[in-house]
């Protein structure tokens, strides 16, 4: 099986449409549509249908997307590792980042891992709770930042540090980080909470429940930046991590204050199996330094 069909492959699927993965490719449409059915030849079934938005992968081409990813991140390790050897790093690393923590996790990271090994090629995705597990899963993600997660999943992981979950209040609402409060004050306060499925959500929802208490939002946002500017237009409160709002913080946009013990557990994560390059492990140490 061609590697190179592989890839050609799963940027059609990716993009849904011969002419894109032609544009990223700079492959012609005509050799795409070739290598495809040299594929669908070799395995003796279809991989893509026509629609009226342009190809969709069959069941079994769906079933090759996800395998062909494994392999071709596979491949791209191997070859990473090839100069690895040299005295100065090089190589290739994928990470999936939370949104939330670009200011204390994703920018100190980029900054410190150029300075000191401007060889290493890194790329980040900079993705949703959901977005970077099932990176760390399907091992499209050398290394995914996630919510410490249950036993069971197939994943090696090493505690990056504890999240403190606060309840945010506009300036004049008076909160300190050092004042913490109790879960019942959620009652007191109109919220604005971040939609699900979302762990921060889940936590604060679960220990309501716990005891027995209700406290409806009076309104749902989907991202965590559009909170902070509500929370400081004075529409309401909301509940984060501290990472999130340490820079509204800084700037005295907000206050914040944490909510009994209530906390999110941040790890970094990748398929168990997978032996870590010497690039991987570099950005993994930069990653436990800075946290």
């Amino acid at each position: 099986m061609n590697i190179r069909h592989l890839r050609y492959f799963v940027e059609i699927a990716s993009t849904g449409s011969l002419r894109r993965a032609s544009e990223g490719l700079y492959v012609t449409q005509s050799a795409l549509s070739r290598a495809v059915a040299e594929l669908e030849n070799e395995l003796g079934c279809a991989l893509l249908q026509r629609n009226q938005h342009g190809v969709v992968p069959t069941r079994h081409g769906a079933s090759l997307v996800r395998r062909a990813r494994r392999i071709l991140v596979d491949v791209d390790a191997i070859r990473a590792e090839l100069p690895d050897e040299e005295d100065e790093p090089t190589g290739h690393v994928r990470l999936a980042m939370p949104i939330g923590l670009r200011d204390r996790l994703t920018r100190p990271f980029v900054r410190r891992l150029r300075k000191e090994f401007p060889k290493i090629r890194v790329d980040i995705a900079d993705g949703t709770a959901h977005e970077n597990r099932t990176a760390a899963l399907e091992g499209l993600a050398d290394i995914a930042v996630i919510h410490e997660f249950e036993r069971g999943l197939p994943l090696n992981s090493r505690r990056l540090y504890v999240d403190p979950i606060c309840l945010v209040g506009p300036r004049t609402a008076g909160f300190a980080m050092d004042a913490p409060l109790e879960l019942r004050a959620l009652g007191e306060y109109p919220l604005l909470l971040i939609q699900a499925p979302n762990q921060i959500r889940w936590t604060v929802d679960a220990a309501l429940r716990k005891l027995k208490r209700s406290a409806p939002p009076v309104m749902e946002v989907s991202s965590s930046p559009l909170l902070l500017d509500l929370v400081q237009d004075g529409h309401g409160y909301t509940v984060l991590t501290e990472s999130i709002i340490s820079s509204a913080l800084r700037q005295r946009r907000v206050s914040a204050a944490p909510l009994g013990a209530l906390k999110v557990i941040w790890v970094a994560a990748w398929s168990k199996g997978r032996t870590l390059t010497r690039s991987v492990q570099i950005a993994l140490d930069t990653l436990l330094a800075i946290a």
